[in-house]
Protein backbone atom coordinates (compact mmCIF):
# COMPACT_ATOMS: atom_id res chain seq x y z
CA UNK A 1 0.00 0.00 0.00
CA UNK A 2 1.54 3.46 -1.06
CA UNK A 3 2.84 5.56 2.03
CA UNK A 4 1.34 8.82 0.74
CA UNK A 5 -2.32 7.19 0.33
CA UNK A 6 -2.08 5.27 3.49
CA UNK A 7 -1.64 8.04 5.58
CA UNK A 8 -3.64 11.12 3.84
CA UNK A 9 -6.25 8.54 3.39
CA UNK A 10 -6.24 5.14 4.38
CA UNK A 11 -5.36 5.52 8.09
CA UNK A 12 -7.99 8.67 8.71
CA UNK A 13 -10.70 6.51 7.29
CA UNK A 14 -10.14 3.70 9.67
CA UNK A 15 -9.17 5.78 12.77
CA UNK A 16 -12.09 7.43 12.22
CA UNK A 17 -14.50 4.28 11.18
CA UNK A 18 -12.96 2.62 14.47
CA UNK A 19 -13.24 5.73 16.63
CA UNK A 20 -17.04 6.17 15.54
CA UNK A 21 -17.89 2.19 15.47
CA UNK A 22 -16.25 2.06 19.58
CA UNK A 23 -18.19 5.03 20.69
CA UNK A 24 -21.60 4.29 19.01
CA UNK A 25 -24.11 2.41 21.40
CA UNK A 26 -24.44 -1.18 20.16
CA UNK A 27 -21.62 -0.90 17.91
CA UNK A 28 -22.97 -0.69 14.05
CA UNK A 29 -20.78 -0.76 11.77
CA UNK A 30 -23.64 0.50 9.77
CA UNK A 31 -24.25 3.43 11.52
CA UNK A 32 -20.23 4.10 11.70
CA UNK A 33 -20.49 4.29 8.21
CA UNK A 34 -23.14 6.62 7.63
CA UNK A 35 -21.61 8.74 10.13
CA UNK A 36 -18.17 8.65 8.63
CA UNK A 37 -20.15 9.37 5.11
CA UNK A 38 -21.25 12.81 6.78
CA UNK A 39 -18.16 13.67 8.22
CA UNK A 40 -16.67 13.44 4.44
CA UNK A 41 -19.67 15.62 3.07
CA UNK A 42 -19.88 18.41 5.76
CA UNK A 43 -15.56 18.59 4.58
CA UNK A 44 -16.05 18.76 1.28
CA UNK A 45 -19.45 20.58 1.34
CA UNK A 46 -17.11 23.59 0.13
CA UNK A 47 -15.58 22.20 -3.11
CA UNK A 48 -19.00 20.50 -3.98
CA UNK A 49 -20.73 23.56 -3.66
CA UNK A 50 -17.83 25.21 -6.15
CA UNK A 51 -18.39 22.40 -8.80
CA UNK A 52 -22.27 22.68 -8.58
CA UNK A 53 -22.05 26.29 -9.39
CA UNK A 54 -19.33 25.84 -12.03
CA UNK A 55 -21.28 23.46 -13.95
CA UNK A 56 -24.23 25.90 -13.86
CA UNK A 57 -22.13 28.27 -15.49
CA UNK A 58 -20.72 26.06 -17.74
CA UNK A 59 -24.03 25.70 -19.53
CA UNK A 60 -24.99 29.49 -19.52
CA UNK A 61 -21.70 29.62 -21.88
CA UNK A 62 -22.45 26.43 -23.95
CA UNK A 63 -24.54 28.74 -26.94
CA UNK A 64 -21.39 30.79 -27.23
CA UNK A 65 -18.88 27.60 -27.31
CA UNK A 66 -21.14 26.22 -29.87
CA UNK A 67 -20.96 29.55 -31.80
CA UNK A 68 -16.95 29.37 -31.68
CA UNK A 69 -16.85 25.47 -33.30
CA UNK A 70 -18.68 26.47 -35.61
CA UNK A 71 -16.99 29.93 -36.57
CA UNK A 72 -13.85 28.09 -35.87
CA UNK A 73 -14.61 24.85 -37.47
CA UNK A 74 -11.76 24.25 -39.54
CA UNK A 75 -8.75 25.83 -37.29
CA UNK A 76 -8.97 23.68 -33.99
CA UNK A 77 -6.07 26.24 -32.78
CA UNK A 78 -8.16 28.95 -33.19
CA UNK A 79 -10.95 27.67 -31.50
CA UNK A 80 -8.88 26.49 -28.24
CA UNK A 81 -7.89 30.15 -28.14
CA UNK A 82 -11.46 31.47 -28.31
CA UNK A 83 -12.93 29.11 -25.68
CA UNK A 84 -10.13 30.02 -23.25
CA UNK A 85 -10.52 33.31 -23.62
CA UNK A 86 -14.66 32.63 -22.87
CA UNK A 87 -13.39 30.69 -20.14
CA UNK A 88 -11.34 33.24 -19.03
CA UNK A 89 -13.21 36.29 -18.97
CA UNK A 90 -16.28 34.11 -17.65
CA UNK A 91 -13.68 32.62 -14.65
CA UNK A 92 -14.83 29.47 -15.25
CA UNK A 93 -12.40 26.07 -15.37
CA UNK A 94 -13.69 23.00 -17.11
CA UNK A 95 -11.94 20.92 -14.81
CA UNK A 96 -13.43 22.56 -11.74
CA UNK A 97 -16.44 20.42 -11.19
CA UNK A 98 -14.25 17.43 -10.78
CA UNK A 99 -12.63 18.34 -7.65
CA UNK A 100 -15.18 16.49 -5.51
CA UNK A 101 -14.94 13.67 -7.55
CA UNK A 102 -10.97 13.65 -7.96
CA UNK A 103 -11.31 14.16 -3.87
CA UNK A 104 -13.94 11.40 -2.98
CA UNK A 105 -12.59 8.57 -5.31
CA UNK A 106 -9.30 8.29 -3.26
CA UNK A 107 -11.93 7.82 0.01
CA UNK A 108 -13.59 5.20 -1.71
CA UNK A 109 -10.72 3.56 -2.45
CA UNK A 110 -9.74 3.57 1.26
CA UNK A 111 -13.23 2.39 2.63
CA UNK A 112 -12.86 -0.28 0.17
CA UNK A 113 -10.16 -1.77 1.48
CA UNK A 114 -11.10 -1.36 4.75
CA UNK A 115 -14.26 -3.14 4.02
CA UNK A 116 -12.42 -6.23 2.26
CA UNK A 117 -9.88 -6.37 4.68
CA UNK A 118 -12.38 -6.45 7.65
CA UNK A 119 -11.86 -3.53 10.34
CA UNK A 120 -10.82 -6.78 13.33
CA UNK A 121 -8.49 -8.06 10.98
CA UNK A 122 -6.61 -4.73 10.20
CA UNK A 123 -2.90 -5.03 11.96
CA UNK A 124 -2.94 -2.90 14.99
CA UNK A 125 0.18 -0.50 13.73
CA UNK A 126 -2.45 1.33 11.58
CA UNK A 127 -4.06 2.54 14.22
CA UNK A 128 -3.27 5.94 15.53
CA UNK A 129 -2.51 5.57 19.34
CA UNK A 130 -5.64 7.07 20.54
CA UNK A 131 -7.95 5.25 18.81
CA UNK A 132 -8.52 1.22 20.39
CA UNK A 133 -8.70 -1.35 17.38
CA UNK A 134 -12.12 -2.96 17.37
CA UNK A 135 -12.41 -6.74 17.76
CA UNK A 136 -15.37 -9.20 17.47
CA UNK A 137 -16.59 -6.93 14.90
CA UNK A 138 -20.21 -7.75 13.80
CA UNK A 139 -19.97 -6.61 9.73
CA UNK A 140 -23.83 -5.73 9.53
CA UNK A 141 -25.90 -2.67 9.76
CA UNK A 142 -28.73 -3.08 12.12
CA UNK A 143 -28.11 -6.57 12.58
CA UNK A 144 -28.97 -8.24 9.63
CA UNK A 145 -27.41 -6.60 6.09
CA UNK A 146 -23.90 -7.79 5.67
CA UNK A 147 -21.54 -4.63 4.71
CA UNK A 148 -18.59 -6.91 3.91
CA UNK A 149 -20.52 -8.58 1.42
CA UNK A 150 -22.39 -7.37 -2.19
CA UNK A 151 -25.85 -6.69 -1.51
CA UNK A 152 -27.80 -5.32 -4.68
CA UNK A 153 -30.77 -3.53 -2.61
CA UNK A 154 -28.31 -1.16 -1.50
CA UNK A 155 -26.64 -1.06 -5.43
CA UNK A 156 -30.00 -0.45 -6.79
CA UNK A 157 -30.74 2.22 -4.02
CA UNK A 158 -27.03 3.75 -4.74
CA UNK A 159 -28.55 3.86 -8.32
CA UNK A 160 -31.78 5.66 -7.77
CA UNK A 161 -30.41 8.33 -5.54
CA UNK A 162 -27.88 9.04 -8.52
CA UNK A 163 -30.97 9.46 -11.03
CA UNK A 164 -32.41 12.16 -8.73
CA UNK A 165 -29.06 13.84 -8.21
CA UNK A 166 -28.30 13.94 -11.69
CA UNK A 167 -32.51 14.70 -12.99
CA UNK A 168 -32.68 17.72 -10.90
CA UNK A 169 -29.37 19.08 -12.13
CA UNK A 170 -30.53 18.68 -15.73
CA UNK A 171 -33.88 20.06 -15.27
CA UNK A 172 -32.13 23.15 -13.40
CA UNK A 173 -30.01 23.51 -16.82
CA UNK A 174 -32.78 22.98 -19.27
CA UNK A 175 -33.67 27.06 -19.70
CA UNK A 176 -30.33 27.45 -19.99
CA UNK A 177 -29.99 24.85 -23.10
CA UNK A 178 -31.37 24.26 -26.58
CA UNK A 179 -33.24 20.42 -27.09
CA UNK A 180 -31.02 19.45 -29.73
CA UNK A 181 -27.65 21.59 -27.76
CA UNK A 182 -24.96 18.80 -27.37
CA UNK A 183 -24.35 19.29 -24.15
CA UNK A 184 -27.82 18.97 -23.06
CA UNK A 185 -27.74 15.62 -24.95
CA UNK A 186 -24.87 14.40 -23.26
CA UNK A 187 -26.41 15.58 -20.06
CA UNK A 188 -29.66 14.28 -20.26
CA UNK A 189 -27.54 10.35 -21.64
CA UNK A 190 -25.89 11.23 -18.77
CA UNK A 191 -28.63 11.24 -16.25
CA UNK A 192 -29.38 7.60 -17.00
CA UNK A 193 -25.95 6.21 -18.02
CA UNK A 194 -24.46 7.20 -14.82
CA UNK A 195 -26.87 5.60 -12.13
CA UNK A 196 -26.72 2.59 -14.16
CA UNK A 197 -23.10 2.60 -13.54
CA UNK A 198 -23.44 3.03 -10.09
CA UNK A 199 -26.27 0.66 -9.93
CA UNK A 200 -24.47 -2.22 -11.20
CA UNK A 201 -21.11 -1.73 -9.57
CA UNK A 202 -22.67 -0.94 -6.11
CA UNK A 203 -24.54 -4.70 -6.50
CA UNK A 204 -21.05 -5.60 -6.79
CA UNK A 205 -18.73 -4.55 -4.66
CA UNK A 206 -19.38 -5.10 -0.39
CA UNK A 207 -22.59 -3.53 0.78
CA UNK A 208 -20.53 -0.95 3.22
CA UNK A 209 -19.68 0.65 -0.15
CA UNK A 210 -22.72 1.25 -1.53
CA UNK A 211 -24.51 2.45 1.82
CA UNK A 212 -21.81 5.15 1.44
CA UNK A 213 -22.66 6.13 -1.98
CA UNK A 214 -26.49 5.60 -1.01
CA UNK A 215 -25.64 8.37 1.70
CA UNK A 216 -23.26 10.77 0.07
CA UNK A 217 -25.43 11.27 -2.45
CA UNK A 218 -28.80 11.30 -0.69
CA UNK A 219 -26.52 14.42 0.99
CA UNK A 220 -25.62 15.89 -2.00
CA UNK A 221 -29.15 16.06 -3.02
CA UNK A 222 -29.95 18.03 -0.22
CA UNK A 223 -27.14 20.16 -0.90
CA UNK A 224 -27.64 20.74 -4.74
CA UNK A 225 -31.79 21.38 -3.83
CA UNK A 226 -30.86 24.09 -1.57
CA UNK A 227 -28.63 26.00 -4.10
CA UNK A 228 -30.25 25.47 -7.24
CA UNK A 229 -33.42 26.68 -5.32
CA UNK A 230 -32.92 30.36 -5.37
CA UNK A 231 -32.39 30.16 -9.06
CA UNK A 232 -34.88 28.80 -9.82
CA UNK A 233 -37.24 30.48 -7.49
CA UNK A 234 -35.79 33.48 -9.11
CA UNK A 235 -36.58 31.97 -13.10
CA UNK A 236 -39.97 31.43 -12.22
CA UNK A 237 -40.62 34.53 -10.68
CA UNK A 238 -39.25 36.10 -14.21
CA UNK A 239 -41.27 33.68 -16.27
CA UNK A 240 -44.42 34.33 -14.29
CA UNK A 241 -43.85 38.15 -14.77
CA UNK A 242 -46.36 39.76 -16.98
CA UNK A 243 -44.99 41.07 -20.33
CA UNK A 244 -44.93 44.67 -19.82
CA UNK A 245 -48.06 46.32 -21.82
CA UNK A 246 -46.99 49.37 -24.29
CA UNK A 247 -47.90 52.96 -23.29
CA UNK A 248 -51.77 54.16 -24.19
CA UNK A 249 -51.39 57.01 -25.84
Amino acid sequence: MNGFFTEIFFRPILNLLAALYNLIPGHDLGVAIILVTLVVRFLLAPFTRRSLTTQLEMQKIQPELAGIRKQYAHDREAQARAMMEVYRTRKVSPFGSLTPLFIQLPVLIALFQVLSADLASIEPRFFYSFVTPPHNIDPTLGGFLALNEPSIILGVLAGVAQFFQSRMLVIANQPEVKADDTAAMVSRQSMYLIPLVVGITGARFPAGISLYWTVSTLFGLVQQWLILKPRTATKTQVTASPPLSPPHP
